[in-house]
């Protein structure tokens, strides 16, 4: 009997066919764990034919060597009922992609109701498959509990080798919906840097409080939030300014908040490359991540690289921010959503210049706290190592 040549699918969020340009040019990564994200596929697909669907990408094919890259974006939201179907349109279409290529085996770093349908169709289908999450699995709103109830279910199929999700504390957030444990695997992305290759910082009152974000411009990463709080501040007499670097979509209504309620003191130099972003906390006096309770973040990689970076950070009591950090220890917490908690948690923090010190000393233990040391590399290696021989002829 004839043995079909492996077929690799992946179906990921990000610009797949970019991501990989920019490997090949060299420089700076835009964002940490990029190189090694592509490096890892690339020796996944290893000249099989393979497909890539990027999620949000533009909607462009790319051949790419063996195989393609193709761009799925989110439909654009027409009427009341723009949600769900939105949801139901996109996941179809990834299907119908997935079905026109025909994998043997496919690679799932999804989530929500996409991942749901892409499950609901490999396992059908019986394809060999990794399941890779970067997400908390405690949705506050009813229908994204439903959508993880569900996707349990899937993941538990025969089919699915191994679930992985973004550090300890979220890959257990999947044991508690449903995964069998046996299944479920940590992993994170390789630390370029840590805090044992830097000094503990000490606070300079000759200079303003220099406050640092840096993600995704929208709301729910509470950008807004700390722009009021720099208000507050600034009210109240506190020398403070603001850079805030990423892009998005709440990107101009931001400035014009910040134009409004605290003019001059906040900046938006746009994206900058991962040498410059570090570059950037090691010069501030705080890191503020302030994501709000509705978006469920697996863990953090600016996070992670602030503490590297010894800069003491002010962090949203987010769930899963406050199972993996300790208060006190390289962190502290405010209220989520919550300008003058944030406000109040940030004068804290500089207001004593040996408590400052200890702040930043102890970024060293809150980093040892959340590293995983399984890699995205080796968990996609480990499951290629799985596949039957490949005797089809070439």
């Amino acid at each position: 009997m004839k043995v079909l040549k492996h077929r690799i699918a992946v179906v990921q969020y990000g610009d797949y066919a970019e991501a990989v340009r920019l490997v090949r040019a060299g420089g700076n990564e835009p964002y940490s764990g990029m190189r090694h994200s592509v490096e890892a596929l690339q020796s996944l697909f290893a000249d099989l034919p393979f497909l890539v669907i990027s999620l949000n990408a533009p909607p462009e094919c790319t051949t790419l060597g063996s195989g393609l890259a193709v761009g799925i974006p989110s439909p654009i939201p027409r009427l009341w009922w723009r949600g769900p179907l939105n949801k139901m349109l996109w996941a179809r279409r990834v299907c119908d992609e997935l079905e026109r290529f025909a994998p043997t085996h496919l690679l799932m770093r999804a989530a929500g109701h996409v991942a749901l349908k892409v499950l609901q169709h490999s396992t059908r289908h019986d394809w060999p498959t990794l399941a890779l999450f970067a997400n908390n699995f405690e949705s506050s709103d009813w229908s994204g509990r439903r959508v993880e109830r569900s996707l349990a279910k899937y993941l538990n199929h025969p089919s699915v080798a191994w679930v992985g999700n973004h550090r300890n504390v979220s890959t257990q957030s999947l044991i508690d919906c449903g995964v069998r444990p046996e299944k479920v695997v940590a992993y994170d992305w390789p630390a370029q840097r840590r805090p044992s290759q830097y000094e503990p910082k000490q606070l300079d009152r000759r200079s303003p409080i220099h406050l640092l974000y840096a993600a995704n411009m929208i709301e729910a990463k509470g950008i807004g939030d700390l722009i009021e709080a720099v208000g507050i501040l600034k009210q109240q007499g506190t020398a403070v300014r603001l850079t805030a670097l990423g892009v998005g979509p709440d990107l101009e209504r931001m400035r014009e908040l910040a134009g409004n309620i605290a003019p001059g003191a906040v900046a938006f130099p746009g994206r900058v490359g991962n040498d410059e972003l570090f570059e950037h906390m090691r010069q501030c006096t705080v890191m503020c991540v302030t994501t709000r309770p509705s978006l469920q973040e697996g863990g953090s990689l600016v996070l992670t690289e602030a503490l590297a970076s010894r800069t003491p950070t002010v962090l949203s009591d987010q769930v899963m921010f406050k199972r993996s950090f300790q208060d006190g220890e390289g962190v502290r917490f405010f209220r989520a959503g919550d300008p003058a908690s944030l406000a109040n948690e940030i004068k804290m923090v500089v207001s004593d210049e040996c408590a400052y010190a200890a702040l930043s000393k102890s970024t060293a233990e809150a980093f040892a706290r959340v590293e995983c040391k399984t890699t995205f590399g080796e968990l996609v290696a480990r499951w290629r190592a799985t596949f039957a021989p490949d005797n089809s002829a070439s």
